[in-house]
């Protein structure tokens, strides 16, 4: 009783669960010959795979092309041949075709590319290594190049002809040679011009100087025309120029001054040239001693005036003074 009590009591074992799982053997097994239909499996692989119709048409019509058995060897063989060409799986197929293909176009990328890369280091190479004497092999390495090769290569870019260059302005090519021809006619125009007013310049300064000098005096208007430039702290020759500043030295930092026209010794010559202008009348000389009084005078002659001036605001201020006592006075009595 108390064993068979404790075998009711007893915990039951339940059987581990086994995991269900799924073949894909048959999937990928070759079919056999006499099979009319494929297993579901195999059709739906079939339908997804991104396969070609045209492919597996090719295959599919293989085997109907020779229905008839016969008991030849070379017929035998051939329906060897199509049965293991049947027995290839579509997929399978694909991801041959696909890998050849990759392998062809990787294979002409490549080449290619390295063909192209050697040719343009092959023509660098030579081109950096050139010879002033031929090659007695084509194939064959460059020989080093001689002094005189070097040289010749190096003003090579020098020596080109540069009525050759051509260069693009806007919408149209003109050659190097054109403009130059054109630049050359512009500063032809220029220089006309620009001796037109350096002979009036030289006309103005003319009239300026014998002007200075009839009113002024020479020395005068030669301390301002020629000035004397103190040497430089230096020590080295400095040479003047036409424009000269008006005072220090050119080292010296100051505030910008304006410049004046300066000339070395001697004058130009068309300082010198007869004025195109009637000549002044001779200032009259004034007497020293009329010009002394009449300075006294004008300096005096404020004086008494001032004086009256200041007697007048005294009498205004002491005026205005009463009237405002009377005004404070009348307010007071109101």
């Amino acid at each position: 009783m108390p064993a068979s009590r404790a075998n009711r009591h007893a915990k039951t074992v339940s059987p581990k669960r086994i995991r269900k799982s799924v073949s894909v053997a048959s999937v990928f097994k070759p079919r056999p010959r006499g099979a009319a239909k494929a297993t579901p499996a195999l059709k739906a692989i079939v339908t997804d795979a991104p396969v070609p119709a045209e492919k597996i048409n090719r295959v599919k019509g293989s085997r109907k092309e020779d229905t008839s058995w016969s008991s030849s060897p070379v017929k035998r063989e051939g329906h060897r041949a199509l049965a293991k060409i049947e027995d290839v799986h579509p997929l399978d197929l694909a991801f041959k075709e696909t890998t050849t293909n990759y392998r062809t176009t990787l294979l002409k990328n490549a080449t290619a590319d390295i063909t192209a890369t050697y040719g343009t280091l092959l023509s660098k190479l030579y081109e950096s290594a050139q010879t002033d004497t031929e090659q007695s092999e084509p194939n064959g390495s460059p020989q080093p190049l001689s002094l005189s090769a070097k040289l010749q290569q190096s003003i090579a870019p020098l020596t080109y002809p540069i009525h050759n260059i051509k260069f693009r302005i806007r919408d149209d090519v003109y050659s190097f040679e054109d403009k130059m021809a054109d630049f050359k006619i512009h500063i032809t125009e220029h220089h006309a011009v620009l001796d037109a007013l350096q002979t009036e310049w030289e006309r103005t300064v003319g009239e300026i100087w014998k002007l200075g000098v009839q009113v002024l005096g020479e020395s005068t208007m030669s301390s301002m025309f020629i000035p004397q430039p103190s040497p430089p702290r230096d020590g080295s020759s400095q040479e003047e120029g036409l424009f000269v500043p008006e005072d220090g030295d050119k080292g010296t930092t100051r505030v910008k001054a304006k410049k004046k026209v300066s000339f070395k010794e001697p004058l130009p010559s068309f300082l010198t040239m007869p004025s195109r202008y009637k000549r002044l009348a001779a200032l009259p000389e004034i007497p020293k001693q009329e010009a002394k009084e009449l300075e006294g005078t004008i300096e005096n002659l404020g004086t008494t005036q001032m004086e009256e001036l200041k007697r007048l605001e005294k009498g205004q201020q002491a005026f205005w003074k009463r009237k405002q006592q009377q005004i404070k006075l009348a307010l007071q009595q109101e």
